[in-house]
Order: C-alpha cells, then structure tokens, then sequence
C-alpha cells in the first residue's frame, strides 16, 4: 500500500516597511522554505521590501497599501476606501493561491 503524499504548507508572509518588520519576516520565511512549505510573500507596491524580495526564491504579491501615520490629512480620509480595496486584493490573494496559513510582521 502506498503512503499518502504530502502537500506542502502554503504560507503567506505578511511585512512591509521598514527592516525591523521585514528582515526577520524573511528569515521565518527561509525557515519555513527549508522545512518544505511553499513561501509567498504579501507586501506594498512601493515598500523597501519590493525590491528587497527580488532576491529570494518567494512568490511576491504586491497590494496598494501605504502607512497612514504622518502622510496628511487627504490620505487619511482616503483610508477606509485604501483599506478595503487592500482588504479584498488580499483575499483574492490567498483564495487563488490556497494559502494555508498566513504570518504577519509588523505595520499591518
């Protein structure tokens, strides 16, 4: 009889920002790659972490997402609006690619 085989774990990093949020983000991510789980990525389309990922072997997703603190008043009033649409990409993110776990770092 032949044993079962094993799907790998789809996990979902979430970091963005600053290297306190992403650095050790990417570190648990390699950790889990070595472990067999196949490692995507959520971050900003403008964050240090968009080109920083370019080289590691993770799956990158990019969403429209900026901090709110200190950045104006317009932009505060366009965050509900920011939010949701950030909120809904995501989703669609981890319903198309089937992740099975998600792991957050920080300014999220």
């Amino acid at each position: 009889m032949s044993e079962p085989t094993m799907q790998k774990p789809r996990v979902l990093m979430m970091a963005a920002g600053t290297g306190g949020h992403v650095f050790p983000a990417i570190a648990v991510a390699q950790a889990l790659q070595q472990s067999g789980a196949q490692v995507h990525w959520l971050g900003t389309l403008v964050g240090m972490e968009n080109e920083l990922l370019q080289h590691y072997d993770f799956t990158y997703h990019a969403i429209n997402m900026q901090g709110l603190r200190g950045n104006g008043i317009k932009r505060l009033f366009k965050a509900p609006s920011t939010l949701l649409k950030a909120t809904l990409a995501a989703i669609k993110i981890i319903k198309t690619n089937k992740i099975d776990i998600v792991v957050g770092f920080g300014a999220y």
